[in-house]
């Protein structure tokens, strides 16, 4: 009985102290520079991503972030025009 009396103090103290505590919203994570140049890769248009990272690693060139998605880009272009040559068979 004490154990239950206890118990239930306790899971009430524990309710008010929770909904009383103001919380403060969650910060944003800041957004990458390389966020346009990801929309156009995932919009099928990864050239005009490639020129977009070129552009930020003008700025700097061992960003390592952006140099994995401009190889991303890049090999997705080696493969499109693959693609592009085997359409077009030379007879």
């Amino acid at each position: 009985m004490l154990l239950t009396k206890s118990l239930l103090v306790g899971i009430g103290l524990l309710l008010l102290s929770s909904t009383t505590r103001a919380q403060a919203p969650l910060p944003r994570p800041p957004v990458p520079p390389s966020a346009a140049m990801d929309s156009e890769y995932f919009s099928g248009r990864p050239a005009e991503a490639l020129a977009g990272y070129d552009a930020l690693l003008t700025r700097d060139s061992t960003d390592v972030e952006v140099l994995w998605r401009a190889s991303r880009a890049a090999l997705a272009l080696g493969f499109l025009a693959e693609r592009q040559d085997s359409d077009n068979p030379m007879y």
